[in-house]
């Protein structure tokens, strides 16, 4: 008994161990999140993090293949360009990636599909026959599906960074227009003084226009375009609806300016609300085993002592 007693003693230290630290890891990141919406809900830029995250490694790895093969695979100009086509384009210009070439994106993910399989069947001939065909399918499945849920993921944190900014662009450029500045001024006023990755993609659609490479509608439209956002389409045709015509400017985008404050509030909150129901997960599936097994562990000793 002395040994089953030790042996059920060091099995209890360790598990109690094992989800501790599992806890700790997970509160101490759940405690970096909420900081960091409190920061961006206060108006500060959170510290960036070294590490990148895995949705962004897969993209890394998808733009460095199509710059090794971006003279061996091109869209011949006759070619047709299917639904899915035309929708993964978008997805990827959403995403910040720029132009893509798309026989590139479907060799990539097609090797990457392959590669998942590889390993899975792998692993699984670790233990079975069986689970080896399972994990070749999982793996071939999962290695498909990353692509877009890495795009997607991209999309949503690029979004989420226009949503910070938006509001106080259209602000400013407000401000300039009631000063008597004109839209260009504005805008130089905003992107000069607020560094954020939408003031430089202003910026570079406005020197894109002043070069004369587009006019100044199709460089908006384009900016527009490359995000997922309805606000900024629609402060954009706001834009290009006004200076066209010759209407006040100031007064649609005041509008749009309140619009934006109240949608990034409701997401923020959003967020917020959901941090104490996501903390639910791992408290029970990591603090309430340890309480359970240093509750029972002694009237289980008594049990197996007694018989």
């Amino acid at each position: 008994m002395a040994l089953g007693y030790s042996t059920i003693a060091w099995i209890s230290g360790l598990f109690c161990g094992l989800f501790g630290s599992l806890a700790a890891m997970s509160y101490r990141l759940q405690n970096q999140r909420q900081k960091a919406l409190k920061q961006s809900w206060q108006g500060l830029v959170p510290r960036k993090q070294n590490s990148a995250s895995l949705a962004e490694t897969v993209l890394s790895q998808l733009v460095r293949y199509d710059m090794v093969h971006a003279s061996h695979n091109s869209l011949p100009g006759s070619q047709k360009v299917s639904r899915k086509d035309v929708r993964l384009t978008k997805q990827i210009q959403q995403a910040g990636l720029g132009e893509l070439s798309l026989p590139n994106v479907r060799t990539w993910r097609l090797r990457n599909a392959w590669l998942g399989a590889v390993i899975g069947g792998i692993l699984g001939l670790l233990l079975s026959t069986p689970l080896a065909i399972i994990a070749t399918c999982a793996g071939f499945l999962l290695g498909w599906a990353s692509l877009a849920w890495a795009l997607q993921n991209s999309i949503a944190q690029r979004s989420h960074a226009l949503e910070k900014h938006l509001s106080e662009a259209i602000e400013v450029m407000c401000l300039g227009l009631r000063a008597g500045l004109s839209f260009e001024r504005s805008l130089e006023l905003y992107s000069s003084n607020f560094p954020s990755q939408l003031s430089a993609e202003l910026n570079s659609a406005q020197q894109m226009w002043h070069t004369g490479l587009l006019t100044r509608e199709d460089a908006l439209r384009n900016l527009a375009q490359s995000y997922d956002s309805v606000l900024l389409g629609r402060m954009v045709e706001s834009i290009v609806r006004s200076l066209r015509f010759g209407s006040p400017l100031a007064n649609s985008l005041e509008d749009l300016a309140r619009e934006a404050r109240k949608a990034h509030r409701a997401r923020v909150e959003e967020k917020v609300m959901k941090a104490p129901v996501k903390m639910m997960l791992p408290v029970g599936l990591l603090i309430l085993p340890s309480m359970l097994l240093l509750v029972m562990g002694p009237i289980m000793l008594d049990l197996l002592t007694g018989f």
